[in-house]
């Protein structure tokens, strides 16, 4: 950040609020106090939602899928053995709930994650 000319070395975490930084697409200093969100700062949250949201949908897929095949499985030990019937699988329904299992988990994710993503990382370590 620039400064009456001089170049002063600012730690984000430790500042309270907003005391501007670099514009990534120019390279020049932004003014004290702006509350501009540049494209750079957008495509990093950008990211890391991505992330998050792409482990809770793969998390909760795979607990859906291992839902459905155990659920498949002791179904068919109870139809065959005890009830001694057919027995098929259903596959739009299984397919269903796999599917909104992920979606759970993914909302379930960021419902539990929404309030650390505000807090600095330094703050949620020392919580730790």
């Amino acid at each position: 950040m620039l400064l009456s000319g001089q170049i002063v070395q600012i730690d984000p975490d430790n500042e309270p609020s907003g005391r501007g930084g670099i514009n990534p697409a120019t390279g020049a200093g932004t003014p004290p106090l702006d509350n501009t969100l540049y494209f750079g700062q957008a495509d990093f949250v950008v990211r890391v939602s991505r992330i998050f949201s792409i482990e809770f949908l793969t998390l909760g897929a795979v607990a859906g899928l291992l839902g459905a095949l155990l659920a498949g499985g002791f179904t068919n030990i109870v139809l065959t053995r005890l009830l001694e019937s057919k027995y098929h699988i259903d596959w739009p329904a299984s397919v269903i709930c796999v599917v909104a299992t992920a979606l759970l988990a993914n909302l379930a994710g960021w419902l539990a994650s929404f309030r650390i993503l505000r807090q600095k990382p330094l703050e949620i370590l020392r919580e730790e």
